[in-house]
């Protein structure tokens, strides 16, 4: 009850103390003491009686006591701290936008070399670069599995995939596409006599006839 009654006093005479203009908290951390000061500035020199720091109250707002330092040496060391401050925040700004500036050129470097030497999986339109191997690709990337051409991009799986459509499947361009292989053989090429291949053929005369075409066109 006692000291129930204590802190009660002690509040009071707080409150009571806080109401002075010339009361002051102490800044120390920690400490939660204040006191009336009231010499102004012919005695700025404020040292709390609780835990011993000093602050200077010439300076608004009121700044650690310096030792060996006039209050205008004070004022000038903390601008230029300032300055110097906010001169380093500046040059190291600078300098991570610069970084910054020069790591999106390296990667647009980066990326414009890996798509001159890689194309993009018509599944996924993950960057695919073919170090060796045949031009049948299948995509390594993890829920993908596209196969497809790595010349023309065309599809091995599908209704319209090379597995279903064969040669055909690729595109006209391609050095696959039926038209473009060595061994191909036109419908429309012309027979030994100089007539075109008669349309009444059964399915095995005109098999026939396509591979003497071929072996024609092979001498």
């Amino acid at each position: 009850m006692l000291t129930s009654n204590y802190r009660f006093d002690e509040l009071s005479m707080r409150s009571l103390l806080s109401a002075d203009k010339n009361f002051l908290y102490c800044h120390a951390e920690g400490c939660s003491s204040g006191q009336i000061h009231d010499t102004g500035v012919e005695g700025p020199i404020f040292r709390c009686t609780a835990c011993g720091y000093r602050m200077c109250t010439a300076h608004d707002p009121i700044v650690p006591f310096h030792e060996n330092e006039a209050c205008t040496q004070y004022n000038e060391r903390i601008a230029q701290e300032i300055a110097q401050a906010e001169e380093d925040e500046e040059r190291e700004r600078n300098q991570q936008e610069e970084e910054a500036r020069i790591r999106r050129q390296h990667e647009a470097a980066s990326a414009a070399e890996v798509a001159k030497s890689s194309v993009e999986c018509p599944g996924c339109g993950v960057q695919i670069q073919k170090t060796k191997g045949c031009d049948h690709m299948t995509c390594g990337r993890n829920g993908c599995g596209f196969q497809f051409c790595y010349v023309c991009r065309a599809p091995y799986t599908g209704e319209h995939g090379i597995f279903r459509v064969g040669n055909l499947a690729h595109s006209p361009t391609c050095r696959y596409h039926s038209t473009r292989l060595p061994n191909f053989v036109d419908l429309d090429v012309e027979s030994s006599d100089g007539g075109d291949y008669d349309e009444d053929l059964d399915d095995e005369d005109e098999d026939d006839e396509i591979l003497r075409a071929a072996i024609r066109r092979s001498e």
